[in-house]
Formats: structure tokens, sequence, C-alpha cells
């Protein structure tokens, strides 16, 4: 029984090390100001031997969010497509996009080539988003999506993969 143990333990050991070793490295402020440009370091850590390299060419930078009741999820892009070894990226959160002091992640999903398709995603630490003005939006114009636009954007995304 012992020695079962030890097999599981070292198959487990294993496992969790082969799904981290091509994890993203996120490296944040602890906190961003709204409608500031700021600069980010994005490691995807995909080697160049990887055969990851032969599905995916690019990465998508989103906003993302857990309101209450649910999961993180992504509500803005804040990078379209960015090449997988491009590592330094300027953003600028909406100032509109949330709450003032919410806490936020950044998140990437890798593009499928020549689809635009995403596969799945990583998440950053939770930082905090402030918000130190609140600059006026011009007349029927709207600066960014709502979450309920984008949860629906999301959801049509993910059923045109498998359609």
């Amino acid at each position: 029984m012992t020695l079962l143990r030890l097999a599981v333990a070292t198959l487990l050991i294993a496992v969790i090390t082969l799904c981290r070793a091509d994890r993203t490295s996120f490296h944040l402020p602890d906190g961003f100001n709204a409608s500031v440009l700021t600069q980010v370091r994005i490691d995807q850590n995909i080697e160049a031997d990887s055969e990851l390299r032969s599905r995916f060419d690019f990465y998508r930078l989103y906003l993302s969010v857990e309101p209450p009741g649910w999961g993180a999820g992504p509500i803005c892009w804040l990078a379209f497509l960015t090449r997988l070894d491009d590592q330094l990226i300027n953003i600028t959160i909406p100032a509109d996009v949330v709450p003032d002091k919410t806490r936020v992640r950044l998140s990437t999903s890798l593009i499928h080539k020549g689809t635009g398709r995403n596969n799945g995603w990583d998440y950053s630490h939770r930082v905090t988003c402030l918000k130190d003005f609140n600059p006026p939006k011009a007349a029927g114009v709207m600066a960014s999506v709502p979450l309920v636009s984008m949860l629906v954007l999301s959801a049509a995304a993910v059923l045109a993969q498998y359609l």
C-alpha cells in the first residue's frame, strides 16, 4: 500500500510539473490606474521547439473580473494579437469598464494559427484598478463593451469553435 501511495504521489508531481511547464508568467504592478498607459511583462513560456508553436502564433490579452457568484472571466480586450515572443506590452484599462477599486486580473489566451479562435485562459494574480477621474463619454458612444454584451459575445465565440 505504501508503494502504491509513493507511485501515485510521484506521478502527481510529474503531471503537475509538466502542466506548469508552459504556463504564462505575469509581471504586473500592484495596481493599475484606469485610462493610464501602463507597461506589463507577460511571458508565455513556450519553448522554441514546443509543439504549441505549430498550432498557435499569437495570444490575446484581456481584462478579467470575478463578478459575485461567478468565476473569473474576460470582459474586454487589452491587446488583440500579440506575438508569442513579445513580452513587454503597453495597455490602458478603460475607465468605464469596472468600478473604482475593483480587484481585476489580466488573462491571456493562445490564438490558433489562421483561425483567430482562442484556446483556454491563463490568469494573473489579482490587482486593484483605481480611477482618479470619470472621463466624459461622448453622446451615444460607448467607450467599451458592457459585461453582458461581452458574455454573449464570448458564448458565441465558444459555440462558433464547435460548429
